[in-house]
């Protein structure tokens, strides 16, 4: 499958057995004829674990009134993390839990990453092919927990708007201090933002499908990914894409956390969403553990016990127990390594003082000279005399 021809299938036109029982897809249908909220996950075997502790905490504060429609998509996950995950709706009526599999995809697709950022960030920008069979997904980074029914975010009103997420605070943040940092210039220069500190967080969105469908061609998104090279990958394209048609949503929906809870980047925003960020660390509905700060990974963790809370409720609270361990184990014998180095690299009384006897001696007996060789037979002399 190329980029410039992608052609979609729904899921039942791929038999189980024939592909080892992986779920490849490119469309879907929807598990619920009514009344049920869609959402939809990107995860990587590796934060199989996090995915889980986000539908575990979908599940925990699910609506028996209501129906979820819950999608993991995935490029690489086992298949026994698949069903782990999958298996977290079992005894529930209203809720579905599927992991699919989307590689064939994007096997043809190339993204530009920098740091802990991974090609999985862009695949985000399939929801509307995908669910081409939805009007409406919210789509869930998989770094997050729910504190809230997540219904009661799918259930806005998103006529005249592509997209619902709250203010990337972080980001607001570099726009609005005084002075403002590059970020600003890049926001208006780079992504064509008007007012720059209009800049929102991807990472907890609601996708009016059928909007974007309607005005946008089949694939544009994903395919718009592979073309841009973007300081904050395709949340910055959602952004310069979406400009004045991304409805704001409270910040309580998206709550972002820091490794340095002490030095969070929010103190420096105007007054007002500073006092609302703050607000709604008291009650927030969805916290989000940016740039990998999820309290497993972090010596310093934020509002660890929303985490901790969903994790207990997983078969991963074990693995994510040991991940921690582990880290710690890594960080510890790091900074002892660099104890090591730094002392190793510290001279002795003793050794400054040789230092600086030698520089004296090479002063008055310069290597080489006649002075140097006489003083340096006298010594000898000295020693075999005694």
């Amino acid at each position: 499958m190329s980029e410039n021809n992608m052609t979609f299938h729904t899921l039942e036109e791929f038999d189980l057995e024939l592909s080892g029982g992986v779920k490849y897809c490119t469309k879907i249908q929807p598990i619920f004829q009514y009344n049920f909220a869609a959402i939809v996950l990107v995860a990587s075997d590796e934060y199989a674990p996090f995915a889980s502790v986000v539908v575990a905490s979908i599940i925990s504060n699910a609506n028996t009134n209501h129906n979820y429609d819950i999608v993991v998509l995935t490029n690489d996950m086992l298949q026994r993390n698949r069903w782990r995950i999958e298996h977290q709706a079992d005894g529930y009526n209203n809720i579905s839990v599927r992991v699919l599999d989307i590689s064939k995809i994007i096997e043809n697709f190339s993204f530009y990453t920098w740091a802990h950022f991974t090609s999985n960030t862009y695949y985000r920008l399939l929801t509307p092919d995908v669910f081409a069979l939805y009007e409406k997904v919210v789509y869930l980074d998989s770094d997050i927990v729910v504190n809230r029914d997540i219904y009661e975010l799918f259930d806005l009103d998103l006529s005249n708007y592509y997209l619902a997420a709250a203010y990337d605070t972080h980001v607001v943040s570099y726009c609005t201090r005084t002075p403002p940092l590059e970020q600003r210039d890049y926001n208006i220069k780079k992504l064509g933002m008007e007012d720059p500190a209009l800049y929102f967080q991807a990472g907890v969105s609601l996708f009016n499908v059928k909007a974007i469908r309607k005005d946008f061609e089949e694939g544009y998104l994903i395919k718009q990914g592979g073309k841009h090279k973007l300081r904050w990958l395709d949340q910055d394209l959602l952004n310069m894409l979406f400009y004045g048609k991304i409805l704001r949503l409270p910040n309580q929906w998206n709550v972002m956390v820091s490794n340095e809870p002490q030095n969070l980047d929010e103190f420096h925003l105007p007054d007002a969403l500073r006092m609302e960020y703050f607000e709604a660390r008291r009650n927030p509905y969805v916290v989000h553990y940016v740039g990998r700060s999820m309290p497993c990974y972090t010596t310093h963790p934020d509002m660890f016990e929303y985490f901790w809370k969903y994790a207990r409720k997983t078969d991963f609270y074990e693995v994510l127990i040991q991940r921690m361990a582990m880290d710690y184990a890594e960080k510890l014998a790091e900074s002892v390594r660099i104890q090591m180095r730094q002392e190793l690299g510290k001279e002795t009384i003793i050794q400054r003082g040789k230092r600086y006897i030698w520089k004296i001696i090479n002063f008055l007996l310069p290597p080489g000279s006649k002075r140097r060789i006489y003083v340096k037979r006298l010594t000898f002399s000295f020693k075999a005399w005694k």
